[in-house]
Parts: structure tokens; sequence; C-alpha cells
């Protein structure tokens, strides 16, 4: 940072820019992103007006940078004849006039608001920081709820009553006999509270103890469904 001998009145027209200084309006898009920012003309604008009633102005010049980088120097500048000036090392995204630009707008934009003491709604830099802004990991999928019979929950398939997660078999054949998906505890507890306990049967070919449909594959997985005989197999 560097300054001029004497501060006194600079310091006091700050104070009274930044006692009216409204915060930067976020008013511009970054459809990368999905978000928005205030971008270089909304930081002016919150505090242009403040700034020359108390006969306070900015310069932004370039300086000579490092390869690859970009300099900015900020000066605030008082009627008086007083300033400070402070500069900012930005790196470029990519060597071409679009990456210069890029981060040249970013570096006046918080040059300027650090300068005056704008305060702008957060944002990602566009593309001046996105090579190096952190990534942001995507979260793991939470594990699999698996019911008792060994076979995965799939998702969207729950008991209408306890809410826990059912099979796509139990939701099948509780639909079909209790019109509503229903867990086997659900389905068990139903059948004993209904006047006609003990009757109510489940559809043909169900597997008594997980309700899913029997077949082959089925009784493989379930030791309460045995297999069903092969028609014509030999037997000892």
């Amino acid at each position: 940072m560097e300054a001029s001998e004497q501060l006194d009145q600079l310091a006091t027209a700050l104070n009274k820019a930044q006692a009216v200084i409204p915060g930067a309006k976020k008013d511009s898009q970054n459809p990368h992103f999905r978000s928005t920012f205030a971008d270089l003309a909304s930081v002016w604008g919150a505090c242009r007006e403040a700034l020359t009633n108390e006969g306070l102005s900015v310069a932004q010049m370039f300086e000579p940078a490092p390869d690859g980088h970009l300099m900015l120097r900020t000066t605030l500048l008082h009627s008086s004849g007083q300033w400070l000036s402070g500069v900012c090392l930005m790196p470029l995204p990519k060597a071409d006039p679009q990456g210069y630009g890029s981060a040249a707008t970013y570096a006046r934009r918080y040059g300027l608001a650090a300068m005056v003491g704008v305060v702008p709604e957060d944002d990602d830099g566009n593309a001046a920081s996105s090579p190096y802004a952190p990534q942001e990991r995507a979260s793991a999928p939470p594990p699999a709820q698996r019911p008792q019979n060994g076979e995965p929950a799939p998702a969207g398939f729950s008991c209408s009553l306890c809410k826990k997660s059912i099979t796509r078999g139990q939701h099948d054949v509780s639909i079909r006999g209790f019109g509503q998906p229903l867990c086997p505890a659900c389905q068990k507890a139903a059948v004993e509270s209904s006047p006609q306990s003990g009757e109510q049967k489940l559809p043909e070919g169900a597997c008594p103890e997980c309700h899913a449909p029997a077949g082959k594959a089925h009784a493989m997985k379930c030791s309460h469904h045995p297999p069903r005989e092969t028609p014509g197999a030999f037997r000892e």
C-alpha cells in the first residue's frame, strides 16, 4: 500500500461516504454456476454518488506483471490532493484477450470494493477464478436399505403405515391383497386385526414369509419358500 504524507482529510471524507454506501446488489447471472453476483457496474453504482459528494474519486490502472498474471493499481483520490493506493496481482485463467479481460474485470471489481468498503454479494469469480476455485465434491449416495429377506429395497417403495422400505414383490402383493403397500409386519397386523382374522389369504404363489411372488429365482434366496419341483424330474 502507498499513500500521501497526510491522510486526515481523505480519511474524514471516506468515513462520511462509507456511512451511506449501501451493499452492491446481485444483479448479474452466472449461467455456469447457476448463481447471481454483484458485477463491476453494481459496485460502482453503490458507491459513486457517496464518493462524489465527499470529494473522493477512484482511478484504476494496469501495471507490469509477471508472466501469466495481471497487476491492477487502485487509487483513492481526495480533492485536497491526498491519496491512497494499493495493487492487486491476479493470475490469468488463459493467455488470450478473453482471459485477460475476465481477470481485469474481476480485479477492478474487487479492487474498488476493497478500497472504498463496498460489501458485494459473494460470487464465484467467474472465469477469472474457475481454474483455482475448489471443486465441490459430490456427496456419496446413502447406502441402500435392505429388508430382512436380503432383497434390495428399490427407491419409491415403502409401507404406507410405518414408512419402511419394501421390495417390489412385497409392494405388488400387498396392493393385490390389501389395497395399499404394506410391509410384512403391517400385513400380519392387518390380518390379525381383521374381523375375519386368519381367513384372509395371500395371493396364490406368494411366499408366506416375505410375501414376494414365488419362483425359481426367489426360492434360491428365500429359505422359507421351497423351490418347486420340475415336472418329470427324476427323484431317488
